[in-house]
């Protein structure tokens, strides 16, 4: 078992996939449900971040009744399944995919109002067609009618800033911050991921003082995309200046699964964590 960090700043999540997601993800532990819940309940993880694709699909009362067991919470329900699979995109030009993403994420919130956690948007907010005014308007749009019923239903949408060539979407704290400023959602965050804000970010520690009160929630990955230790992330600073801007939300793993194994990168994990035990 790894050691528990006797000084832990922030709840610590690790990427897991729900069964309606049919295609494996290369940044999820890959594991059966119930087994990745348990070993990552063995290694002190505080909860875990659920890829989910479906909600149509999904058993959440299995899901509750698996995650009690393990006793672990929900960081987020990520959607990055949405786009990835079903093709549906807020930034399509079929005003009906559009139309589509909308429904699905309609119904993701309210999953996430069932088990008390948030939703991340990233890749389902963007596409090819995105460089278009018009399609870049509609997309707008359409987050605003997610935006709005993520406040119906008293849940954070926090809105993931992804690098160019992973999404032509949002790719700054900075955008999405003048965006949500400017359309003055209160229901919508900002998700900063290291991986991707090295990629556009004249530096991470920057991006996340510049997502300021906006920022709702974080995720991990070195500058390799590979779990913490495989690259140039210094993990120090981040961890610092999350601190200093009075973040106290969760830290999310979402990294290839480097290592050679799901355990083993579940260790490189703590190998690498600045509030680990030498």
């Amino acid at each position: 078992m790894s050691p528990r960090p006797a000084d832990r700043r922030f709840p610590l999540a690790y990427t897991v996939c729900t069964p309606d997601c049919r295609v494996s993800d290369p940044l999820a532990y890959d594991a059966p449900l119930e087994r990745a819940f348990d070993e990552l309940a063995h290694h002190y993880y505080d909860g875990v971040e659920l890829q989910v694709r479906d909600p149509a699909e999904l058993d959440v009362a299995s899901l509750r009744a698996a995650l009690a067991a393990s006793g672990l919470g929900v960081s987020a329900l990520a959607t990055g399944h949405v786009r990835s699979e079903d093709g549906l995109s807020l930034s399509h030009r079929d005003p009906a995919v559009r139309q589509g993403a909308v429904e699905r994420l309609r119904a993701v919130l309210d999953v996430a109002a069932e088990l008390g956690t948030m939703v991340t948007a990233g890749g389902v907010t963007g596409g090819p067609d995105r460089s278009d005014p018009e399609v870049r308007r509609a997309a707008h749009e359409a987050l605003d009618v997610v935006a709005q019923h993520a406040a119906d239903v008293g849940v954070k949408l926090v809105v993931e800033p992804q690098n160019r060539f992973a999404n032509p979407g949002f790719t700054t704290t900075a955008e999405v911050r003048a965006l949500i400023e400017e359309s003055g959602w209160t229901s919508v965050a900002i998700v900063a991921d290291t991986f991707h804000m090295s990629i556009e970010e004249t530096s991470i520690a920057g991006g996340i003082l510049r997502a300021g009160p906006w920022l709702g929630h974080v995720q991990l990955g070195d500058t390799t995309r590979g779990a913490l230790g495989t690259g140039t992330l210094d993990l120090t600073s981040v961890l610092d200046v999350l601190s200093a801007v009075g973040y106290s939300g969760w830290l999310a793993m979402e990294h290839a699964q480097t290592g050679g194994s799901p355990a083993a990168a579940l260790r490189s994990r703590w190998a690498a964590d600045a509030h680990a035990p030498a």
